[in-house]
């Protein structure tokens, strides 16, 4: 029974994507995707950088010579996990910044595979190691009363949730499955290739 369903569910899936298609023609489809999803991701890039630096220099400005240490060392973590979540995503423009369209096909999509592991690695990044930091410099550095730092700690925690929750649902939503169809081409061009 088991192998019956194992079969259906691969004919299902094989239906999704017919090989009766010319090679030529879901090469052209995936390029158009990809040029598509290129776009997308440099535009929000781009708002991500220029948010960044505003941020930046917003959260500088706040800085007072006359704070306690403890609200200096919020603010200067803070300060670094934002520079350093700018700073990635200003290389990862820079170093993403030329498709080669004109590759061969295997070429192409192995570069497109890359990009997409590039932009899923810097968004688990940002999450991982620099939103949590972030956010705890927050709470430290407005943590001059409790009250304020009650209120603080429960905003930069629904902040954080929220965020996590995008970036999640964005990879699962739009890289992971794009990533999955450039690997099945790719998989497909090495099976035509060997037969």
């Amino acid at each position: 029974m088991e192998l019956e369903d194992l079969k259906a569910a691969w004919l299902r899936e094989r239906a999704k994507y017919p090989c009766s298609a010319e090679p030529r023609t879901i090469m052209i489809d995936t390029r158009q995707k990809a040029m598509k999803m290129d776009r997308e991701f440099n535009r929000r890039l781009t708002v991500q950088i220029v948010c960044g630096f505003l941020f930046l220099g917003l959260i500088a400005a706040g800085y007072r010579h006359d704070d306690p240490l403890p609200a200096q060392a919020g603010l200067a973590v803070m300060l670094l996990s934002l520079a350093i979540m700018t700073a990635g995503a200003t290389i990862l423009k820079f170093r993403l910044r030329v498709a080669h369209p004109e590759l061969p096909r295997e070429q192409y999509l192995a570069e497109q595979r890359s990009r997409i592991e590039a932009r899923i690695s810097l968004l688990r990044r940002n999450i991982r190691w620099l939103l949590i930091p972030a956010m705890s410099g927050l709470v430290i550095w407005q943590s001059s009363s409790v009250r304020i730092a009650v209120a603080v700690l429960g905003i930069a925690a629904l902040v954080s949730t929220a965020a996590v929750w995008w970036c999640r649902r964005r990879i699962r939503k739009e890289l992971l499955p794009a990533l999955h169809e450039i690997e099945r081409e790719i998989e497909y061009l090495t099976d035509q290739r060997v037969s």
